[in-house]
Parts: C-alpha cells; structure tokens; sequence
C-alpha cells in the first residue's frame, strides 16, 4: 500500500506536525549561517537583543557591512561572498558593486535575494516574533 500523508504520522495532530516543521525550518537557517566563513558569519548571526527598530533595519545594516568586506575586480563587479552567486544575466561576471549586491543581499528591486541572508532574516524575522508577539496576527509566516 503507498504511503500517504495521512497514515505517514497519524499521531501526530495538525498543530504538532506545524510545530515540528517550524523546528526543522529553524534548524535549517541555524545550519545555513553557520556555513558561511568566520567573517561573514559573525555578521549574518541575528542578534538576540535588539530593540523594535534595530530589528527593522537589521538586514539593510547587514547588506552595508557585507559589502563593505567585498571587494571589486578592475570592471566593478563581485560575486556574492555568502553564496557564490552571480546576477542572471548573459555575459555577467557578477553583480555591481555596490548597488547590485546590495539588492542581491536584500532581495530589493524584484532582485533574487541571497538564500544566506534570506535564511538569516528568517531567523531574526522568528526572534522578533518572540520578542513583540503584538505586531503580529494569528495567521503570520514562519
């Protein structure tokens, strides 16, 4: 008989199987910052004490410092140092520096955002629920 996902858990009510997924989700973004090299990584690290403000503005502040650790070749452009990535498009050699990487790094500009820095806000996106749970309604993400 095929397995499906109703006889796949079939103790596990609704709200565990949600519960046990959120965990996974975060344990995957834990494992995603902690690959990247030291001096990134102690950047991308959400803090775990911030203030409302600080946790609105952290991933344009974390975009400023990456790209202030990267440095260009002779024709202006670099590769993501988080994820390797370059932009998608013919001939590119990387992304401009600094404004292409920086929407990169943010996901801005209908930019494909870095999926470093996407499971790093993630991160700071579930800390900042824990912290002010008023800003958010019965039916938000992560």
């Amino acid at each position: 008989m095929p397995r499906t996902w109703r006889n796949f858990d079939p103790e596990l009510t609704l709200e565990s199987r949600i519960n046990r997924m959120q965990d996974e989700m975060y344990r995957l973004r834990r494992t995603i910052v902690s690959l990247v090299a030291e001096p990134y990584q102690i950047i991308i690290d959400p803090p775990y004490d911030f203030t409302r403000e600080q946790s609105r503005g952290w991933l344009n502040v974390v975009a400023h410092e990456i790209i202030g650790l990267t440095k260009p070749d002779a024709n202006g452009k670099t590769t993501c140092p988080l994820c390797g990535d370059v932009a998608n498009y013919a001939g590119s050699m990387g992304y401009a520096h600094p404004e292409g990487l920086h929407r990169h790094l943010t996901g801005s500009h209908n930019s494909g955002q870095c999926p470093v820095t996407y499971a790093a806000d993630g991160l700071r996106r579930v800390q900042h629920r824990e912290k002010f749970p008023n800003e958010y309604g019965p039916y938000c993400c992560d």
